[in-house]
C-alpha cells in the first residue's frame, strides 16, 4: 500500500494510461497485491485516515490499472476504515464524504452554513438542493366599488399559476353592505314610523349606519310587525333624512333624502325598499345616521295604533336605534337595515393573455360564482346597477412555484422550492 496524490498514482500502476482524477495535491493511496487477484475487503486505521484528510469518508473511488473504476461505502469498526476493493493487482483509491443541513421552512433570504476541519482537504465540490412544494390561500376584499370599477391580482414566483385541474381558481362573491355596530341586545319588534296610540304622538326613529359606502341611492328594512287595525287605504308617511353624526334623539337633521314614502298596509312584512329623491355621496368609511320621520297616518278613526316595526334577530350584527315619542324612549337593537344595494351583474374576471369570463348576474340567494384561469391573472370587479354602492368579498386562490435560490414571495396561493440537502462532494 502507497500513499501518495493523485497525480502521482498512476506512477505506481503497471497500466500508466489508468489516470486517477481529483484534486492533484489530495490524498490517494495505490493498493497493489501480486498474487490474489480476488477482491476483498481492506482496512485502513480510523485515526490516521482522518488525520490526513480531515474528515471520515463516506465513500471511496478507486482506478483498477486496466482503466476500470469503482466506488464502494465506507464503513468504521474497532477503530478502522473498511471498505471492499473488488479485484486486485494494483488501484488507486480516492475518498469522498458530504454534509447535509436543512432549514424547516426556507424562505426568501435564507442562508446555510457548515464547517470543515480542513479546508484544503475538499475538492470537487458540488451542491444538491431538494425540497417540497407549498401552497397557499389568500383572500382579498375590496369596499366601496362604483359601477365599473375593477380591482387587480399580481401573481409572484417563478412558476405560472394553477389550480384545480392545471388552471388558477378563481371564487368571486358579491355582497350587499349591511350595517354594523355595537347596541344593546333585544329581541322582538321596534317600532320605525307611524302613530304610538298609547303615547298619542306620532313615532320617529333613527337609525346609524357604520363604514358607510360612497353613494347611496334608497334604504332597505325588514319589516317584522304591522299593526294592521286599520283599512287598507290607511297607511304611514315619513320623511327620510340623512346626517353624519350619530343618533342624539333629533329629528329632521341633514339631508332629506325622502320626501312623504309610505308604507301601506298591503305592503305588509318583509323588506321594504325606501328610495332616494336623488343618489347621495357619501365619504366612504364615515357613520352616518338615518332619520325617519313620520309626517301623516291615514288612520280610519280614533284610538287605532297604526304603523310599521323592524324585525329584530340577535344573530345579526347589533343596529344603533332610538325611536322618539312623548315618553323619549330609546333603544338598540340588532336589526336587518341596508343601504340599498342590489346583487351585482355583469360579472366578469380576466387575465393577462387576453382571456375574458363573463361570470353573469349574481343574487342575494346566490351571491358566488367560481371559475379557472390560465396564465397571470386580472380580476374585474362586479358591477352593480348605476349608482348603487355594494361590498364585494373576493375570494382568490391560486397557485405558484418558488424556485432555489431566487425565492420570491406572493400573497397567492404558491409552489415553492424549499433547500434541505446541500451535498459537498471531495476526491
Amino acid at each position: 500500500m502507497t500513499l501518495t496524490t493523485p497525480s502521482r498514482a498512476s506512477d505506481y500502476l503497471d497500466n500508466s494510461s489508468a489516470v486517477l482524477g481529483g484534486d492533484s495535491d489530495g490524498l490517494a493511496l495505490v493498493i497493489s497485491d501480486a498474487t490474489n487477484h480476488e477482491g476483498r475487503e481492506v482496512a485502513l486505521p480510523l485515526t490516521a485516515v482522518k488525520g490526513a484528510l480531515g474528515y471520515v469518508p463516506d465513500l471511496v473511488h478507486g482506478v483498477h490499472d486496466d482503466g476500470s473504476k469503482w466506488t464502494r461505502p465506507v464503513r468504521e469498526e474497532s477503530g478502522l476504515l473498511v471498505f471492499e476493493v473488488p479485484h486486485f493487482s494494483d488501484n488507486a483509491v480516492t475518498f469522498e464524504s458530504s454534509v447535509s443541513v436543512a432549514a424547516s421552512p426556507a424562505t426568501n433570504g435564507t442562508s446555510l452554513s457548515w464547517g470543515l476541519s480542513d479546508l484544503d482537504a475538499a475538492s470537487g465540490v458540488s451542491v444538491n438542493l431538494t425540497g417540497v412544494s407549498n401552497t397557499e390561500w389568500d383572500n382579498q376584499t375590496f369596499l366601496s366599488m362604483g359601477d365599473g370599477d375593477s380591482r387587480s391580482v399580481s401573481v409572484a414566483g417563478s412558476a405560472p399559476p394553477t389550480g384545480p385541474n392545471g388552471s388558477p381558481s378563481i371564487t368571486v362573491t358579491a355582497s350587499e353592505l349591511e350595517a354594523a355596530t355595537t347596541a344593546e341586545s333585544k329581541s322582538g319588534f321596534f317600532m320605525v314610523a307611524g302613530w304610538d296610540d298609547n303615547q298619542d304622538t306620532y313615532v320617529n326613529s333613527e337609525m346609524k349606519f357604520t363604514n358607510a359606502p360612497d353613494t347611496a341611492s334608497s334604504i332597505t328594512v325588514d319589516i317584522e310587525y304591522t299593526y294592521a287595525n286599520v283599512d287598507s287605504n290607511d297607511g304611514v308617511y315619513f320623511d327620510v333624512y340623512l346626517v353624519k353624526e350619530a343618533p342624539d334623539g333629533v329629528y329632521a337633521e341633514g339631508t332629506r333624502v325622502a320626501d312623504n314614502a309610505k308604507w301601506m298596509p298591503e305592503d305588509g312584512a318583509g323588506n321594504l325598499t325606501i328610495p332616494f329623491d336623488s343618489p347621495q355621496n357619501l365619504d366612504a368609511g364615515a357613520n352616518y345616521t338615518i332619520e325617519f320621520v313620520t309626517t301623516t297616518t291615514t288612520q280610519s278613526g280614533p284610538n287605532n295604533q297604526q304603523a310599521f316595526a323592524l324585525h329584530i334577530d340577535n344573530n345579526k350584527p347589533q343596529t344603533d336605534w332610538s325611536t322618539k315619542t312623548t315618553d323619549g324612549v330609546s333603544h338598540g337593537y340588532p336589526t336587518h337595515v341596508y343601504w340599498g344595494a342590489k346583487a351585482a351583474s355583469n360579472v366578469a374576471v380576466s387575465a393577462d393573455d387576453g382571456t375574458e369570463v363573463t361570470l353573469g348576474d349574481f343574487s342575494q340567494e346566490n351571491p358566488s360564482r367560481q371559475t379557472s384561469q390560465s396564465g397571470g391573472t386580472r380580476l374585474k370587479s362586479p358591477q352593480p346597477p348605476a349608482r348603487v354602492p355594494w361590498r364585494s368579498n373576493w375570494l382568490f386562490r391560486k397557485r405558484r412555484r418558488r424556485s432555489i435560490p431566487a425565492w420570491n414571495w406572493a400573497t397567492v396561493r404558491s409552489r415553492t422550492r424549499e433547500p434541505s440537502r446541500l451535498e459537498r462532494r471531495r476526491r
